[in-house]
């Protein structure tokens, strides 16, 4: 760059409570016929979708798949795995009472914990506007004017990121996942006058 420019580099951090919640339900079904062990894993997954319906939680299905139970070469039944992913905010009541319905029903589930695209945006106009903050301290310490931004510098990561938090059962117990610490980093640069 041949122009007179400041380049200030700036990261804005916060420790913020997860906002959206993720469980990732496998309803499974066995039996000696196929189209047995399909039912039984669908009819799970329709009373579980039913159940979190009436919560009006996002839910929507992840597909299915069945695999033959062998012993040595011999089939000797089916198991079919029917997925479902519900979708919610992360409101600790409406946790616990999800997983309370799904201790109800034969299958297994993984929640994950994200913290969605409003919060980083936030924590990115910081930064920006704390790169601007110090170029104008030091334009005026080096008795320069600040001119325009002429130069961006950003990377990130998919904004709705999951987040690898540890969610421990409180007293009550609801899932209490632990703060998570977000940062955005940018590298600004303006002209100077």
């Amino acid at each position: 760059m041949n122009e007179k420019s400041i380049t200030v580099t700036k990261t804005a951090t916060e420790k913020v409570e997860a906002d959206t919640v993720e469980i990732v339900i496998n309803a499974t079904g066995e039996a000696k016929k196929y189209a047995e062990a399909t039912e039984k894993a669908c009819e799970s997954t329709r009373a579980i979708a039913a159940a979190f319906g009436r919560e009006k939680l996002d839910v929507k299905s992840r597909g299915s798949h069945t695999r033959a139970v062998r012993e040595g070469n011999k089939i000797v039944g089916y198991r079919a795995v029917d997925s479902l992913v519900v979708r919610m905010d992360a409101d600790k009541e409406k946790l616990g009472a999800a997983l309370e319905v799904l201790g109800e029903y034969a299958c297994e589930w993984n929640t994950s914990f994200s913290v969605g695209k409003k919060k980083t945006e936030g924590l990115l106009t910081r930064a920006v506007q704390q790169a601007r903050q110090s170029a104008e301290i030091i334009a005026a310490a080096a008795n320069v004017k600040l001119g325009g931004l002429i130069k961006v510098e950003y990377s990130s990561s998919d904004f709705d990121r999951p987040m690898l938090m540890r969610a421990a059962v409180g007293g009550n117990g609801e899932p209490d996942p632990e703060l998570v610490t977000l940062s955005e980093t940018v590298v600004c640069t303006w002209a100077v006058e």
